[in-house]
């Protein structure tokens, strides 16, 4: 394959597909993946600029000449997925790799690099099962998919209770000193994964919407429960499900809905005032949540059911 000698040719090679580019299964939706951005942020760098990185073959950069050396590049992704931001290094010619900052700063530290703020990864020790691993978004291998959310919580009474959120710290979000931790921003889908799994843990159920309203549907064997939006799209009807009942409607000021049993909100001293009460089935129920999951085809927000 012609080596690439310019700028100029890098930037026709991706624009053509003819750059490999190794993801590890990150999600940039605007970025990388639509080229756009990537090209937009190469044609700022000069020759001079990119034949540097070409032979050093380490994290993307350019020449400041006012303060006289190299500092980084404006070339950062962020990942929709885990939340980390993203650097590009090439690994050879014809490919290049979509890195955490994060992780490329511990993976030097961890391999010895003397400089592991700015180092290079040769191609043979890149495509080790280790650097693959290592490298991997961190929504890889957790127990969720992009079409949906899953767990359970369980429901005692059978009172179930829906509202907006709940004001109870300690049912609303992570504890203080984790919260803002990278991994639990509910900005990715990995911080509402790992939000979504905490809150089942004290059987809260939460799912994280948008500005808007939803309306709760109540099947008529109590074992059952829609999510959905109160009017039919582009129909402006109300929306009806056969065989379920509408029991209430939230307006999702604070961008999500939360629910939990009668015995647990007693438990953390929450209010039911303003709540909406489905009575439903006591025993364990499973929640699946849609709404916000790139690759969901469901009509539907949240899916709740008794589980067999």
């Amino acid at each position: 394959m012609k080596k690439i000698k310019t700028l100029a040719e890098f930037i026709e090679k991706i624009y053509n597909n003819e750059i490999k580019i190794y993801d590890f299964g990150h999600n940039t939706i605007s970025g990388i993946n639509s080229k756009g951005h990537l090209i937009e942020c190469l044609k700022e760098m000069t020759e001079e600029n990119f034949q540097f990185i070409k032979k050093a073959k380490k994290v993307f950069r350019r020449f400041d000449s006012s303060y006289g050396y190299i500092v980084p590049l404006h070339i950062t992704f962020y990942c929709y997925d885990c939340g980390e931001n993203l650097k590009i290094m090439p690994i050879d010619e014809n490919s290049i790799a979509l890195l955490s900052e994060q992780k490329f700063w511990e993976y030097g530290k961890e391999t010895g690099r003397k400089d592991y703020f700015d180092y290079s990864i040769p191609k043979k020790e890149f495509l080790s099962d280790k650097c693959q691993e290592f490298f991997q978004c961190g929504l890889a291998g957790k127990d969720v998919t992009k079409e949906r959310y899953i767990n359970e919580i369980d429901v005692h009474s059978g009172d179930l209770f829906f509202k907006n959120y709940f004001k109870n710290d300690e049912i609303y979000e992570f504890p203080k000193e984790i919260r803002y931790n990278r991994e639990n921003s509910i900005n990715h889908l990995l911080g509402r994964f790992n939000l979504m799994q905490y809150l089942a843990k004290k059987n809260v159920g939460y799912g994280q919407m948008g500005n808007m309203d939803v309306s709760i549907f109540l099947k008529e064997t109590k074992d059952q429960i829609i999510i959905t939006s109160p009017y039919i799209i582009n129909n402006y009807k109300e929306t009806q499900i056969k065989g379920f009942k509408m029991i209430g409607r939230i307006d999702c000021s604070v961008w999500r809905w939360m629910c939990a049993d009668k015995e647990t909100l007693k438990k953390f001293e929450e209010s039911t005032d303003n709540a909406i009460e489905v009575n439903v089935t006591p025993g364990r129920w499973v929640i699946e949540h849609y709404y916000g999951l790139p690759q969901s085809k469901q009509k539907t927000y949240s899916k709740l059911y008794l589980k067999k």
